[in-house]
């Protein structure tokens, strides 16, 4: 999803076994995450969340949070295995950063983009 860009980018972060939840101020806004990753690879959340840090043991959850929640004016998520898997073992964090940008800023792709389809493959064609 491709968005105009300016809104303020905040960063938050839910510990295991806790509700993370975004609620956009406006009754017109939508979230729109630009990072999402579940693990332990963060001292200062790790140490806020008293769990062990965990050098490179976190993963990508972007992808899982936008089916969720993107799109959205608001949206609540446990954060748990059962949603996000296990990737350290045990008690993991989620830290993300969104914005909050008008509904009606967002469109599916961005406008100088196209997709074309030959044999198979697609083709990235850009227009001016």
């Amino acid at each position: 999803m491709w968005c105009v860009s300016g809104q303020q980018l905040v960063e938050e972060y839910a510990c295991f076994n806790t509700i993370f939840e975004i609620v956009c101020p406006s009754d017109t806004d939508v979230v729109i995450f630009e990072t999402a990753r579940y693990g332990r690879n963060d001292t200062l959340v790790a140490a806020l969340c008293e769990i062990p840090f965990t050098r490179n043991c976190d993963v990508d959850v972007h992808f899982l949070l936008n089916r969720a929640c993107a799109g959205r004016r608001k949206c609540s998520i446990v954060v748990n295995t059962a949603f996000f898997g296990d990737p350290c073992g045990y008690e993991e964090f989620l830290k993300v950063t969104y914005r909050c940008v008008p509904g009606t800023s967002c469109i599916s792709r961005p406008p100088a983009l196209l997709l074309e389809g030959k044999s198979g493959g697609f083709y990235i064609h850009l227009r001016r």
